[in-house]
């Protein structure tokens, strides 16, 4: 199963959460605390894709 596609410039809450393996409420709380970069379009947030394959990158390092 494939959490982003290619073609995608943003994710969502949902696969920012899945794809780190934390809770929505998580993902929320980091936002409102202003520690993850986002987008807001309308009532939706959405998730730089850049900043979440280099997070994944930095734990593959480890």
């Amino acid at each position: 199963m494939k959490i982003i596609s290619s073609e995608q410039e943003a994710i969502s809450v949902k696969q920012f959460a899945t794809l780190m393996g934390i809770s929505l409420a998580h993902v929320y709380r980091l936002i409102q605390d202003r520690e993850l970069p986002f987008i807001k379009l309308g009532t939706r947030y959405l998730i730089p894709k850049k900043y979440a394959l280099s997070l994944l990158d930095k734990g593959d390092e480890r």
